[in-house]
C-alpha cells in the first residue's frame, strides 16, 4: 500500500498523526455524518480537526483518480486553497492523504479544522408546514445569505452542490451573519451566467413560496431582474425534479 499526500507546513509538526487517520478512523473520532461519506471530529494535541472519509471508487474509477483526474480529497485541499485566495471563507484545509494498491486507487481523506458554527442553511428554508425549526431574523438573514451568494457567483465560485447542509452560518455581533463553504470537491471556477447562478441556487429547494423568496432578494442583491431570476429557478428547479423521477423509476425497474 502507498500512500500520497500534501500536508499544510503549519502543521508539519503532527504529520505522523495526520498520517495515521486510515488507522485511527473506525475506531475513534466523534462521528458528525455518515453517508457515502463519513465525517469525523478528531482531537489532536488539544485542537479539533474534521476529517472526511470519501467513499471507495468504482473499479473505473479506482484506475482513473489519482492517476487521471484529482481525487475528490485532493480537489478538496485545492479549492479550499483557491476559496481562501478570493476571500471566501471555509475551515482551514490541513491536509489530504490518497493510499493505492499498486496503481489502483482505494481511498482517501480530506482534513480542515474545526469551525464553529451556528446553524445551517435550514434554518432558512424550513418547508412550509415544519415547525421543527424557528428563526426570528430571517429578514437580515435572508439578505445576509443572497449578499453572500451573489459575491460568491461574481467571483466565478460556482458550488455544484450548493444545498442547505454546505452552507455554514456563524452570526456576529448586531445582527450580522458570516458565511462558509464546505463540501468543496464538485466546485467549478467560472465566470457565472444568470443561468448558471439560478442553476446553482435551484438545488436548495423545491417550495414555490421559497423559490419566490430566493428570486427576490438575488435579484434585490444584484442587477438581474426579478422577473428572470424568478422564470429560470422554475426551470431549473422542474429539470432537477425530473432527473431525480427517472432516476428512481430506473432504480425500481433493475430491482
Amino acid at each position: 500500500m502507498s500512500v500520497k499526500y500534501n500536508i499544510s507546513p503549519k502543521y508539519s509538526s503532527i504529520k505522523e498523526s495526520i498520517l495515521d487517520i486510515k488507522k485511527n478512523f473506525r475506531s475513534s473520532g466523534e462521528l458528525i455524518k455518515s453517508g457515502r461519506n463519513h465525517l469525523k471530529v478528531f482531537e489532536i494535541n488539544g485542537k479539533k480537526f474534521v476529517v472526511k472519509s470519501f467513499q471507495k471508487p468504482t473499479s473505473i474509477k479506482s484506475y482513473t483518480y489519482g492517476n487521471i483526474f484529482p481525487s475528490k480529497a485532493k480537489r478538496s485541499f485545492d479549492y479550499a486553497h483557491l476559496l481562501l485566495s478570493k476571500e471566501i471563507h471555509t475551515p482551514i484545509p490541513v491536509a489530504y492523504i490518497e493510499f493505492y494498491k499498486g496503481l489502483q486507487f482505494q481511498e482517501s481523506f480530506y482534513i480542515s479544522e474545526h469551525y464553529p458554527f451556528d446553524y445551517d442553511l435550514s434554518v432558512l428554508f424550513t418547508e412550509r408546514g415544519d415547525s421543527n425549526t424557528s428563526f426570528n431574523d430571517t429578514e437580515t438573514l435572508w439578505t445576509a445569505f443572497m449578499n453572500f451568494t451573489t459575491e460568491l457567483h461574481n467571483k466565478g465560485v460556482d458550488h455544484l452542490d450548493y444545498t442547505r447542509r454546505n452552507v455554514l452560518i456563524t452570526k456576529q455581533e448586531e445582527s450580522k451573519y458570516s458565511f462558509s463553504l464546505v463540501d468543496l470537491n464538485r466546485i467549478e471556477f467560472k465566470s457565472m451566467s444568470l443561468r448558471d447562478r439560478m442553476k446553482s441556487l435551484s438545488r436548495i429547494t423545491s417550495d414555490s413560496d421559497l423559490i419566490k423568496m430566493i428570486a427576490k432578494y438575488y435579484s434585490a442583491s444584484s442587477d438581474y431582474d426579478y422577473d428572470k431570476c424568478l422564470h429560470l429557478l422554475q426551470y431549473f428547479v422542474r429539470e432537477n425534479q425530473k432527473y431525480w423521477d427517472t432516476k428512481k423509476q430506473l432504480k425500481r425497474m433493475f430491482k
